[in-house]
Order: C-alpha cells, then structure tokens, then sequence
C-alpha cells in the first residue's frame, strides 16, 4: 500500500461514516500481519453486549464492569476472536458475558452468560486446590481482585447461551 492509500483510509475514518463493524474487519486485516489489535475488538463486543442487554456501555476508565444494564446490572464483558480464548478476568463481584465474534464478517458466533457466584466458587475451588500451592496471593473474599488473571475454564462454569440476543443486534 502506497502512502495515498493509506491517506484515503485515514480520510474515511475521520468522516465518521465508518461502523465499528467495520473496524473490526480491518482489525482482522491487520492482526494476519501481526498487529495487536485487543482494543477494536474489546470495543466492539461491549456495544454489542450494551445493545443486546439493552445498556449503556461504562466509561474506559470503569474497573470491574463494562457495560451497565437495567435487567441484568453490570457485566463484565470479555470479546474474542475465533480460534482464540476468552480474556482473564479478575474480579468476580459481577456477571461476565464472553462473545466469541468471527473478525472476517465482524458477527457474533457465539456468546455466553457466566453468574457472578459461579464463577466465584468454580475459582475459589481451583484457587485453593492449585493457585495457592504454587505461591500466588488472593484476598480470599468475592470481592478481593485477582490481579494475576484467571480464564474461565470451559465447559467447567454453568452458563446460559444468549447467542440468538446478538442475531438481531449485528452492527
């Protein structure tokens, strides 16, 4: 791509005219070249999580919580690429919806509601039985951060397909 090209794309951008959607599918673009590219796709997972739930989404400075809800209150939102996993998370005081999106066609394959409490016993179970035996540090109440991060196990946590809420919130 020659310099003009690139001037043209950035052009478009700053018009405003482009969805998020489709910064997702340029994201994708970029990442088979190897560029980072969390944070489109973060963005992207909580609009449609805030539009699906029928909320607002957090401020970018919000800790615990991304998007606010008036049915299902806080969630935690956790967006990924096909192929990969959802991101850790650290704090179990709210629910968590992970959004598997497919990046070639920015649309949602397939999301997952996670309870708060679930979560919460399924890592206190493997914090006590594994993290601590191997020397990393946790307050011990729902409410203390995990800092180091924890993946949800697959398949181990009850949680409840919500895929057919994003069906008709496709940006």
């Amino acid at each position: 791509m020659n310099q003009l090209d690139a001037d043209a794309i950035i052009t478009s951008l700053r018009t405003g005219t482009w969805t998020t959607a489709d910064l997702v599918r340029i994201a994708h673009a970029l990442a088979q070249h190897g560029k980072n590219t969390t944070s489109i796709l973060g963005q992207f997972g909580e609009e449609l999580v805030a539009k699906a739930f029928n909320g607002t989404v957090a401020p970018f400075h919000q800790k615990a919580f991304d998007v606010r809800t008036p049915k299902h209150g806080d969630l935690q939102v956790k967006t990924f690429s096909v192929g990969k996993r959802a991101g850790v998370i650290r704090s179990f005081t709210h629910d968590v919806v992970t959004v598997e999106i497919d990046p070639a066609t920015a649309s949602v394959r397939s999301a997952k509601l996670y309870a708060a409490d679930d979560l919460y016993a399924e890592f206190k179970r493997l914090f006590d039985g594994k993290y601590a035996a191997l020397g990393m540090t946790w307050g011990g109440r729902q409410q203390d951060r995990f800092e180091r991060g924890w993946t949800i196990p697959s398949g181990v946590v009850p949680s409840t397909d919500v895929t057919d809420r994003f069906r008709s919130t496709e940006m």
